[in-house]
């Protein structure tokens, strides 16, 4: 957990190199990416509970 709010702290002051009006778009980017990765999730729980063929 503590890696996990050292590198959020990290991508925030990344952010705040950020022009305003660019950091809605990496907003948009870090909340898609967010989805990706809870959707291979998803994926992934499916195939390891389908019977083996």
């Amino acid at each position: 957990m503590a890696e996990n709010q050292k590198l959020l702290e990290e991508v925030m002051d990344g952010a705040k190199a950020v022009p305003p009006e660019y950091q809605r778009h990496l907003l948009d980017v870090v909340k898609a990416m967010a989805l990706t990765r809870r959707i291979v999730t998803v994926e992934q729980e499916k195939k390891e509970q389908e019977p083996p063929v």
